[in-house]
């Protein structure tokens, strides 16, 4: 708040802080959107870029399973999911988890999602924050896939293999030792 008054925002009255929290909301790089009653009602730039949309009424209205797969990674549609992840931030205030969204092309994205159950005006509403995290999740598959082709080539091998420390103690060795 301090800085804020450095530089000269008008934090005394409503309308001024009302205007700073909606440019930091607007101008966010992370997605961000509100929730009210299970349906997206505001949404920033960034979310328009992540989804390549046009517009916010694109978004707006929708229950966050129509910007998603029919399903989950987990099985379930991601209609049930959804209202299961905004239940528990409603319950215990907030709820970070992974997620599958779509673009308007209909590219599949995953994205670390936080909602933040929030009070305004007397009414519960959600702040929801999106991060595509696609590289990250590529780059966990391809270790993923490295590490059991690893396994298979060093259980398979012919000869025998073992894995020692600088103590001289085994540490892994394969079913030709």
């Amino acid at each position: 708040q301090k800085i804020l008054q450095e530089l000269n925002f008008p934090l005394s009255d409503d309308l001024g802080s009302q205007n700073i929290f909606y440019k930091l909301f607007e101008e966010s790089a992370d997605a961000t959107l509100i929730i009210d009653n299970n349906r997206f009602v505001d949404c920033n730039k960034a979310t328009l870029r992540m989804l390549r949309m046009e517009t916010k009424e694109q978004v707006f209205n929708t229950h966050p399973s129509i910007l998603s797969p029919e399903f989950q990674p987990c099985g379930l549609s991601s209609m049930v999911k959804a209202e299961q992840m905004m239940t528990i931030a409603f319950e215990i205030g907030s709820n970070r988890f992974e997620w599958i969204h779509r673009r308007a092309d209909g590219e599949e994205f995953f994205a670390e999602v936080l909602l933040t159950k929030m009070n305004l005006e007397d009414k519960e509403i959600l702040h929801c924050v999106w991060r595509d995290i696609t590289e990250r999740k590529m780059a966990e598959f391809a270790l993923k896939a490295s590490e059991e082709s690893y396994k298979f080539l060093f259980e398979k091998a012919a000869d025998g293999i073992l894995i020692v420390n600088y103590k001289g103690n085994v540490l892994q060795m394969n079913n030709s030792c």
